[in-house]
């Protein structure tokens, strides 16, 4: 029998929500939420975001920071990223 997850709280409710904005770069739900400046600063605030949200799907963070180097490569996101883990053999 599947197990049915509690249900969300309002905080975890509107986080689930500003993801999904983020993630379909809804530009209109965006301006709703109060998201300001032109259309072109709004955009980048939205790819910003996607790139450094730790829980943000790789992929998606993926197209950001490619969007952000080749669009806004002064983005300050593109600085504050950390990369991920490394695997392979330790250096002793």
């Amino acid at each position: 029998m599947p197990r049915t997850p509690p249900p969300r709280t309002e905080a975890q409710q509107q986080e689930h929500e500003r993801r999904r904005v983020l993630i379909d770069l809804d530009m209109d739900a965006a301006r709703a939420w109060g998201l300001l400046g032109d259309d072109r600063a709004a955009l980048i605030s939205m790819h910003e975001a996607r790139a450094i949200d730790p829980a943000m799907p790789r992929q998606v963070k993926q197209e950001s920071i490619a969007w952000l180097k080749q669009e806004y490569p002064a983005s300050t996101a593109l600085k504050q990223r950390k990369p991920g883990p490394r695997y392979g053999r330790a250096k002793l």
